[in-house]
């Protein structure tokens, strides 16, 4: 039988409650969900959290009553098996976070469908004073950020053209990739994209949010493989591509950054299988160095966020999608398993923070639910998750709760 694993960081930053609220208009609440960070759970396990701070609620820790007179304290979480002994245990250090500061910090949320709906970062800009989303898409002119539906880590390193399909232009096309000798603020992009993202098709969940001005004088756009001059002249028939994000920040006129948050995963550990989790998990870590080194080698003091990946909802909603190829326990399986990667790779880290995002989602209650027939011949309804990965709003927001609180973090280290 196998021990029990507890996927914890070693620090956790949260907000704290401002206190002495005459009409209490800001309340804040944090939970780590045990689901989601101790595998597996036997039934007969008691899970135990030891800490001065805060509700154990069986299914969670829940803290929503903050002491003003400390600024962190320890939760240790432990498992007894049926003989009354600790099975496994692990402490972590919760950290608490004022909301007092006001200089403006700026940041780009990069990530897939999770950061293309745009929910979890505005929920967090709307939590915290002064703080600044960037990014090439915006669906109010407010909340920026660059969130791909469908994509991987590997998707940014190499679309550098639209995709075609039966419906016309598919997908984006990265806003990291640049032709090698042209300099960021001199390529223009893939005129593909910029013709598809016309009026017509930006309603489409492909090209909402793009605003494209028009090509200046002296850029080079590129089409169908070649490169060319604003002046439509031809000036190579093959470009040399590179994942550039200095030049994406000079590109886009993102002047002093202060943190970039990374939440990818749902895609990279595709196939949703128990098969070649190894290999998958080995590629993620791998790319993720990647995009740190490119964010570092634009600017060494540039922070970079980690969130851990998101847990998916249950089988129905994967049955209802996938039929019999896919398991959400399989999936779950390897969110875990990206999850301790980060940890073991970059927690020690300098200059890179850990963001329990997935920890801090409530699974049961963070999906939109529907119903259905519980067989044939009866009647009665049962109430499933209507999605396999995407939360409901409520959801997003608990994600977006998480990221506030690693941001305020960064904001006080540099205050």
């Amino acid at each position: 039988m196998k021990t029990p694993e507890i996927i914890l960081p070693k620090r956790i930053a949260i907000l704290r409650e401002q206190p002495d609220q005459d009409v209490k208009v800001k309340n804040e609440e944090f939970s780590l969900y045990f689901a989601n960070f101790i595998h597996p759970i036997y039934p007969w396990h008691d899970i135990v959290v030891e800490c001065e701070y805060g509700k154990n609620l069986g299914h969670c820790w829940r803290i929503n009553d903050y002491p003003s007179d400390v600024d962190e304290f320890d939760l240790t979480v432990k498992i007894y098996d049926e003989c009354g002994e600790v099975a496994v245990q692990k402490k972590t250090v919760i950290e608490l976070y004022d909301q007092d500061i006001t200089a403006p910090f700026k940041i780009v949320c990069i990530g897939d469908s999770f950061t293309h709906h745009m929910i979890y970062p505005a929920h967090m800009q709307n939590r915290l004073k002064n703080v600044f989303t960037c990014g090439t898409r915006s669906y109010d002119g407010h909340v920026f950020g660059e969130g791909r539906g469908g994509w991987s880590y590997e998707t940014y390193f190499s679309r550098h053209s639209l995709e075609k399909g039966e419906r016309g232009p598919l997908k984006w096309t990265s806003p990291f990739l640049f032709p090698k000798e042209i300099a960021g603020k001199d390529y223009f992009g893939d005129m593909e994209h910029y013709e598809a993202s016309q009026e017509e098709n930006r309603s489409t969940c492909c090209f909402n949010g793009f605003e494209f001005s028009k090509i200046k004088e002296g850029q080079y756009y590129h089409k169908h493989g070649k490169l060319y001059t604003s002046n439509n002249e031809l000036v190579a028939d093959s470009v040399e591509w590179e994942f550039n994000f200095k030049k994406y920040l000079k590109k886009n006129g993102i002047e002093n950054l202060d943190a970039v948050s990374l939440l990818m995963g749902a895609n990279d550990l595709y196939p949703y299988a128990y098969e070649g989790a190894k290999e998958s998990v080995s590629k993620y870590i791998k790319n993720i160095k990647t995009f740190i080194k490119a964010i570092k080698d634009a600017d060494e003091n540039i922070a970079v966020i980690i969130n851990l990946p998101i847990p998916g909802s249950e089988q129905a909603a994967f049955a209802k999608t996938y039929g019999c190829d896919a398991s959400y326990k399989a999936y779950n399986y390897k969110m875990r398993e990206g999850a301790k990667a980060i940890l073991a790779e970059f927690e020690d880290m300098e200059g890179v923070y850990i963001c329990p995002m997935a920890h801090a989602f409530d699974a049961e209650n963070g999906f939109d639910k529907t119903s259905m027939r519980a067989n044939l011949y009866c009647d009665n309804q049962v109430e499933i998750k209507d999605d396999t990965v995407h939360p409901n709003p409520n959801g997003y927001r608990q994600m977006g709760d998480a990221l506030a609180g690693t941001v305020e973090k960064i904001r006080h280290r540099r205050k």
